[in-house]
């Protein structure tokens, strides 16, 4: 099965000290993945702060190779975010439209956004739950990498990721400390790495067996 990983990484200023680990994150993520899929595209995107700074979502690359990824998401240039919230809820929205990607046969899409921090409401007003119906009706995964709330230790910060991740049936949410180190990146990697091959081995174990000879 071919898999299609659409990414969009926060390009806020409070993401610029993460940018070496953003990079460590994603190639050790296409590391894990080489070994396991048949074949992987990845388009690469970036988002910011819409509402308070016009940082609208850049596209990098569309269905490039990991190599070609690795090379466009150091030139992620990070800055502006003026307020705690970002629009990340925005972002998944423009991965569902601009990265045109669908599971469908042997085809496997996935949509992964490296956050920090909580959304705004979607500038044009459109819900939660509309959007997780379109990631459900076009059997995409959605992965969340974020700060986990710090009650909890096990869920976004934001209520409205949270709400998205819930109504995405077989999504995930995958928690990364404001200070991880190379141990922790590479945790995460693994468990976004886990949650694709999961997915893709549910959808191969669904397709229709082969008609014998």
């Amino acid at each position: 099965m071919r898999v299609q990983l659409a990414i969009s990484v926060d390009r806020t200023g409070s993401s610029a000290p993460f940018t070496k680990g953003i990079s460590q994150l994603c190639q050790s993520v296409f590391t894990q993945l080489g070994s396991k899929v048949a074949d992987l595209k990845v388009s690469v995107f970036s988002h910011g702060d819409l509402q308070d700074s016009s940082q609208d979502v850049i596209q990098l690359s569309s269905r490039v190779t990991p190599e070609q990824a690795m090379m466009d998401i150091p030139s992620i240039q990070y800055g502006g975010g003026a307020s705690a919230d970002e629009d990340h809820l925005y972002a998944v929205d423009q991965l569902l439209q601009r990265a045109g990607i669908g599971g469908t046969g042997i085809d496997r899409g996935f949509l992964l956004l490296i956050t920090t921090d909580g959304t705004h409401p979607h500038p044009q007003g459109k819900s939660v739950q509309e959007i997780a119906q379109e990631i459900l009706d076009r059997r995409l995964v959605l992965l969340l990498v974020g700060t986990p709330d710090l009650q909890s230790g096990s869920r976004p910060c934001c209520p409205r990721m949270n709400a998205l991740i819930e109504a995405c049936s077989g999504s995930f949410f995958i928690p990364i400390s404001n200070t991880p180190d190379a141990a922790e990146l590479q945790a995460v990697a693994s468990m976004v790495a886990a949650s694709v091959t999961r997915s893709v081995n549910q959808a191969m174990a669904t397709l229709p067996a082969p008609l014998s000879a």
